[in-house]
């Protein structure tokens, strides 16, 4: 993605630049993680004597990630040395489209579909179920585990009973950092429950309801 930072005159007309102006500018995400992008432009700008215009030059990541919502990140330009700042055009707004929605997963007849999906196809993630066995919640059985492929992982809860699970959703790689992931829990029915989250250090949980064979997670995020 290019963005274009011009110089112009009253009536939006380019003008050279009388000298080297600097511009300075931050990005801040508004709901997409900042590893879905990242600047490919060394900052502050430069617009060199003589010239019209630079360019921001940022690269969106493509990945297999399941991701329901569109998320953005907006652009701003905080000040500029050598000409003048124009406050009514000094941000925009982009968008990273979501997963369409025929590229989701299509529902089983056997039980909630779980998909896991992961930003780095380094990183190596199981998912083990868990049931909370006490009403305090801190009693826990595991009910099921799921290995890890590439950068995806789908299985079929089938037969579970109502009461409170979690999914420890565990990462055994030496990859630096966080990892951004999401889960996706399709119903039999076709209705879904989704959570987008990182995996920070090595482990982070998912938890859920069963009551009356209807999956709701246990905490909206």
């Amino acid at each position: 993605m290019t963005i274009p930072v011009k110089l112009t005159d009253d009536n939006g007309e380019p003008i050279a630049a009388p000298t080297d102006i600097t511009v300075k500018i931050k990005i801040e995400s508004n709901d997409a993680f900042q590893y879905d992008y990242s600047l490919r432009t060394p900052i502050p700008l430069s617009i060199e004597k003589g010239e019209t215009q630079t360019e921001i030059k940022l690269e969106i990541k493509t990945d297999e990630m399941i991701e329901l919502n569109d998320e953005s990140f907006t652009v701003t330009i905080t000040s500029v040395e050598g000409a003048e700042l124009d406050e009514t055009k000094d941000e925009a707004t982009y968008i990273i489209a979501g997963t369409a929605e025929e590229d989701l997963p299509a529902a089983s007849p056997d039980g909630p579909r779980v998909d896991i999906t992961w930003s780095n196809p380094d990183a190596d993630i199981n998912a083990i179920l868990f049931k909370n066995l006490g009403e305090t919640g801190q009693t826990s059985a595991s009910v099921g585990f799921y290995s890890t492929n590439e950068d995806s992982e789908s299985f079929v809860l089938e037969g579970k009973s109502d009461g409170s699970y979690f999914l420890n959703i565990e990462r055994n790689d030496d990859v630096f950092g966080d990892i951004e992931a999401t889960v996706l829990i399709t119903q039999p029915d076709g209705t879904r429950m989704y959570r987008s989250f990182l995996v920070r250090g090595n482990k982070d949980v998912v938890d859920f309801v069963i009551v009356d064979g209807v999956y709701t997670f246990e905490f909206q995020f």
